[in-house]
């Protein structure tokens, strides 16, 4: 474990960060969201937003296209984001790919439950690759509640007999909004940046009226058969490291090309903190998954 990782754990707890992030609502917490590309990258990086049928998308460098396109679907469960760091993490990967880049900014619960957030994800893969902005080498990579939501996009892309990604990224995922693993129940406090009780309070908001156990909502009860190869990422102090798993597990029992990588007492989505060695160790094993 580096030196940067304890350091970033012990400051979370510090400085109560979970107590913080559970006693702001929704809306607050909405307040942090970059709907557009933060300065930095906007001055480096070409950017062009897009809208169709009510569904948003920026583009990162899409003068790359034809070197394919990276579609991502941020986290933040399933009510917030994009944050800045998650820009600068897909920023990184265009340019380090040479790749266009596509982030869904797709609707938020609870003003927007399911399915709106979905159907936005669909909207765009399903004009984008009609018109040819989407090329057929195109991936689809999602942090958190964007991991699940990735997957139910492929569930969906698939059953629509919509172009599918050639492969998938996956990191922290969240993919059993019943939360009924568990160990997670059992070991609320391993987790300095995930809190239990705003897990509860956003998949309820986020299901809405519908059924958690929808694969949809819940891919982890999909059928993941037909999937891409597909590279996950975890960390061993991630709340959500069983139901990764779970879903490792789920993927090896049908035949999935999937490649799980596990990183020691790393919390949740750590993948977005540059600044960590663990981090940029992760970041390079998806340029090489991507390239391979």
């Amino acid at each position: 474990m580096s030196f940067q990782n304890t350091f970033v754990k012990a400051f979370l707890r510090l400085t109560n960060y979970k107590k913080r992030q559970a006693k702001l609502s929704f809306e607050e917490r909405q307040k942090e969201n970059l709907p557009k590309p933060p300065e930095d990258i906007a001055e480096k990086l070409t950017s062009e937003t897009v809208e169709v049928d009510g569904a948003r998308a920026v583009w990162l460098n899409a003068e790359n296209k034809a070197n394919g396109v990276l579609v991502y679907l941020h986290g933040g469960s399933y009510n917030a984001g994009a944050f800045k760091e998650q820009w600068q993490y897909l920023a990184e990967i265009s340019e380090k790919m040479r790749m266009a880049a596509l982030l869904i900014d797709y609707k938020l619960a609870p003003q927007n439950p399911f399915p709106a957030g979905l159907d936005d994800v669909l909207i765009i893969v399903e004009t984008f690759s009609a018109t040819g902005d989407l090329p057929e080498k195109w991936f689809l990579l999602g942090d958190s509640a964007g991991a699940g939501l990735a997957v139910a996009a492929f569930y969906a892309l698939r059953e629509a007999q919509i172009s599918l990604p050639e492969k998938m990224i996956l990191m922290s995922g969240w993919f059993d909004l019943t939360i009924s693993i568990p160990e997670i129940r059992q070991n609320p406090n391993i987790d300095p940046m995930l809190t239990f009780e705003r897990m509860v309070e956003s998949a309820k908001v986020y299901a809405g009226s519908e059924d958690a156990k929808n694969p949809l909502i819940s891919p982890l009860f999909g059928d993941v058969r037909a999937f891409p190869p597909t590279l996950m990422q975890c960390g061993t102090a991630d709340l959500l490291v069983w139901e990764n798993r779970k879903f490792y597990q789920k993927c090896l029992d049908a035949g999935v090309a999937v490649k799980y990588e596990e990183y020691p007492k790393l919390f949740h989505d750590f993948m977005m903190i540059a600044f960590l060695p663990e981090a940029r160790e992760a970041r390079q094993s998806q340029i090489e998954f991507l390239l391979s």
